[in-house]
């Protein structure tokens, strides 16, 4: 009797002389590792005879008194449990269990997400189709996706078809919660831009050769045909030509030749035949207009350079840092652009960073007005933050600024008189 109890103190699951053996019961695994929604099966080992088998979980008795017990936890269940075996027969008992831990559930399976890009660009009153499609990712499980625009809810199914009516940045935001408790997002920003008219080609039209006056009518004589008349002929008669008076030898350079006359008969030259005279018309000589001397044009003074003038685009870049030093908590950089002047504003800001939670701040440009050497600044500022008590806020305010241009750049500064 007392080596009966021995080997019973040695076996690993609480057992009673002559009980039932639980070997075969499953799962093997003493450690089970599961989660919400899952189903886990225990099977106690077929027994003959009339054994009882009991589940309990924890220290709670399931009820019925099956082989097998199957457990699917539910979000209440989290954490770690045990699941004990008994079986009684006629002989004793034996028992059996297992450490089970349970996770939290799996979030829904994206099956769609569209856009996949998260970053969109429309122009205002153009539809955009958001889609976000999930399937449960355990049996049972139910998933309901709803829709948010900057915080506000907006719609709830897999679909959201949004319209911008204004400018500027809009956060769309799609929740697929599951029944058990898990959850998928999706976030998109939509950018809505004005409408922007693309230049027209210029048309090149081919240049047309400027019109010239027409020449001035040349008038020249016309070509007559003249009978050269046929002189009669004389006899003539050559005279011997009187010897010229002998040269001088030269002596440095030669003289210039001496001119010989020599006479020579007279030939009588008959008269041409009269004929009728024919009148050519003579254009009047072309008179031209004065030539006047060209002046050189007056050269207009050239445009006065920039300078410190301040461009719109300027001030959409500083208002952009603006923005972006809010959403990083960045008090240096809201020192440098002139929005901090002091160090209790600097104090006060970062107690206020401490406080708030996903601040997200956007600014959009409504006016620009000239002021001397300055600009004011009419803009708008939209901030998103959670509260200390995990709220999620979102508030406009509008905002009226100066800004100048220094030696380190555009910075905010006090207004002008």
């Amino acid at each position: 009797m007392l080596a009966a109890l021995v080997v019973a103190a040695g076996l690993p699951e609480r057992v009673h002389a002559d009980a039932p053996l639980l070997a075969g019961a499953s799962p093997r695994a003493r450690k089970v590792r599961l989660r919400v929604g899952e189903r886990q099966r225990f099977a106690a080992p077929a027994v003959g005879g009339e054994a009882r088998c009991t589940w309990r979980l924890d220290n709670q008795t399931v009820p019925g008194m099956a082989l097998t017990w199957d457990f699917v936890p539910t979000p209440a269940h989290m954490g770690a449990h045990r699941v004990t075996l008994r079986l009684d027969g006629p002989a004793g008992f034996a028992e059996r269990w297992w450490a089970v831990r349970v996770e939290p559930p799996r979030p829904p399976r994206v099956e769609v997400a569209s856009p996949a890009d998260p970053a969109l660009e429309v122009t205002p009153d153009q539809a955009v189709e958001l889609v976000l499609r999930t399937r449960p990712s355990a049996d049972g499980e139910t998933v309901r996706t709803s829709w948010t625009v900057d915080g506000v809810l907006a719609g709830e199914g897999e679909r959201l078809e949004l319209t911008p009516s204004r400018l500027g940045r809009i956060r769309v935001r799609a929740l697929a919660t599951g029944s058990l408790g898990s959850a998928t997002a999706r976030e998109w920003e939509i950018n809505a831009r004005p409408t922007v008219l693309a230049a027209a080609t210029p048309t090149t039209v081919p240049a047309t050769p400027p019109t010239l006056p027409p020449p001035p009518p040349t008038t020249a004589p016309a070509a007559t045909t003249t009978t050269v008349p046929v002189l009669p002929v004389h006899p003539t008669t050559t005279l011997a030509a009187r010897p010229s008076p002998p040269r001088p030898a030269p002596t440095s350079r030669p003289a210039p030749p001496r001119a010989i006359t020599t006479t020579l008969p007279t030939v009588a030259r008959a008269t041409p035949p009269t004929t009728a005279a024919r009148e050519v018309p003579i254009a009047p000589p072309r008179t031209r207009p004065p030539r006047v001397a060209s002046v050189p044009p007056s050269t207009a003074p050239a445009p006065s350079a920039a300078g410190t003038e301040i461009s719109t685009s300027e001030i959409e870049v500083l208002l952009q840092r603006y923005a972006a030093a809010w959403r990083k908590h960045d008090v240096d950089e809201l020192r440098r652009i002139g929005q901090i002047t002091s160090e209790a504003q600097a104090a006060a800001l970062r107690d206020y960073f401490a406080r708030v939670d996903d601040l997200d701040v956007e600014v959009q440009l409504l006016e620009v007005r000239p002021r001397g050497d300055h600009r004011t600044v009419r803009f708008t500022r939209r901030d998103r933050f959670r509260d200390p008590l995990g709220q999620l806020v979102s508030q406009e305010t509008p905002v009226q600024k100066d800004v100048a241009r220094t030696a380190s750049g555009l910075r905010f500064v006090p207004p002008g008189p």
